[in-house]
């Protein structure tokens, strides 16, 4: 029975204590087909601990943990604990947890400050997919995720594991895998020392269609090391990609603004020093815009980040996906703290020109968000009062705390502004 056979029947079990022992014995059989499984699930000598199973993999002890936990408070909490476990043990033991759920990059950031790293978190359905469809050998992974964990890189996910080739083994056979070997070429010219030119000629000689270098790419792209020949290298193969199979790099880019570690092709200057020069069209614009401004709360950084992210497109959105962007960016136009000179506010400011030019009523459109706000001050207003003569006027101080804080918003429209909050605050 195949490992996604047995995997879909234990999504089906409903029972959360029962799909969680199914589930670490499918990743223990997963292991064990590995031929580095020296212990299945037992308790500690003393009683007091349960280790899911033990993996030895080039002489280094690693305990396991899987969880299939609903909810990602869940599996957090449980990832706490077992890193006591680890702790607990012999120096030098380390700890691989699987969590089916899907950990925040904030909270796996927040862990590792301050804590000593010896411990490699697999988590999400993505990554388990990859696992349990036997797309690679999960104590190979478990190994690199060590090597890249020790020397510098944190987070290395199944995708980039799989994007980077190994070395062709020894044949005989007159027609070897051209594939496998031309990737493995070309990646090896890539990252060591050849010159553009030698680099761009080998791109020449091996490229195809079937090699799907648009994806092996984009995933490798943030383990890159950084350098001026890197540079020179990537402008090529983003140049050819570009040419070649223009709509296929295009929805590689795409899949990867749409998920969590969207950041990652920012910070390291996939965007500002390639992509922006070139005419992407993006088809699930909706969806980037989403995902990319869905923790704005006062993260400068992510806000500029995201900027950039949508200035790629910003030409070519609708009217409507323009009203979508002004919900989430009305408390950066309306905000006089954040510096004129940042992305993200050169963007608000642009994009409300854009809607007032275009004659869209811009209060109505950001209503939602408006309300939204005056609600958050009427249920803390007792908290900001201010004292007029006798009494507290609470629905004036909310009220005026509103409009003060949108008078971008509002300017020129206070009167028609104020009576709507001075309704809705009515109906809240």
């Amino acid at each position: 029975m195949s490992y996604r056979i047995k995997y879909d029947k234990i999504a089906a079990i409903t029972k959360a204590k029962t799909r969680g022992f199914a589930f670490e014995a499918l990743l223990n059989e997963i292991y064990d087909d590995c031929e580095v499984l020296i212990s299945k699930s037992y308790k500690t000598a003393d009683g007091t601990q349960q280790i899911d199973g033990a993996v030895q993999i080039n002489s280094k002890i690693f305990l396991i943990e899987a969880k299939w936990e609903k909810k990602e408070t869940l599996a957090a909490s449980k990832l706490y604990s077992f890193l006591g476990k680890i702790n607990s043990k012999m120096e030098g033991t380390l700890g691989v947890f699987i969590s089916h759920e899907k950990l925040s990059n904030n909270f796996l950031k927040s862990i590792r400050n301050g804590l000593r790293q010896n411990c490699i978190v697999i988590h999400g359905p993505d990554e388990i997919a990859n696992i349990i469809d036997n797309k690679l050998n999960l104590a190979e992974y478990t190994w690199y995720c060590f090597q890249q964990a020790s020397t510098g890189h944190k987070n290395v996910d199944t995708a980039q594991f799989m994007s980077i080739p190994k070395a062709p083994k020894a044949t005989t056979t007159l027609t070897p895998s051209a594939s496998n070997n031309d990737w493995f070429d070309i990646y090896t010219s890539l990252t060591n020392s050849d010159t553009a030119h030698k680099f761009n000629s080998i791109l020449i000689g091996l490229y195809s269609n079937g090699l799907g270098l648009s994806n092996k790419l984009i995933n490798l792209f943030p383990t890159l090391p950084y350098s001026s020949l890197m540079e020179e290298k990537l402008v090529i193969i983003i140049n050819k990609l570009y040419e070649e199979e223009r709509d296929l790099f295009t929805k590689e880019i795409e899949k990867k603004f749409k998920d969590d570690n969207w950041r990652t092709f920012v910070v390291n200057g996939l965007l500002r020093n390639y992509i922006c020069k070139k005419d992407f069209i993006f088809l699930d614009k909706k969806s980037i815009i989403e995902n990319v401004t869905k923790k704005f709360s006062s993260d400068f950084h992510l806000e500029n980040d995201a900027s950039e992210v949508i200035n790629l497109f910003y030409e070519k959105t609708t009217l409507d996906e323009k009203k979508l962007l002004a919900l989430k960016y009305v408390d950066i136009y309306s905000d006089s703290f954040r510096d004129q000179k940042f992305l993200q506010k050169q963007f608000a400011n642009k994009l409300f020109n854009d809607l007032k030019t275009a004659g869209i009523d811009i209060i109505s459109v950001t209503k939602s968000k408006v309300i939204d706000t005056l609600l958050t001050y009427k249920n803390f207003e007792n908290i900001f009062h201010t004292e007029i003569g006798e009494e507290y006027d609470l629905k004036k101080e909310t009220i005026n705390r509103v409009l003060n804080r949108y008078k971008m918003l509002f300017s020129g429209h206070v009167a028609e502004a104020k009576q709507m909050l001075e309704a809705e605050y009515e109906n809240l």
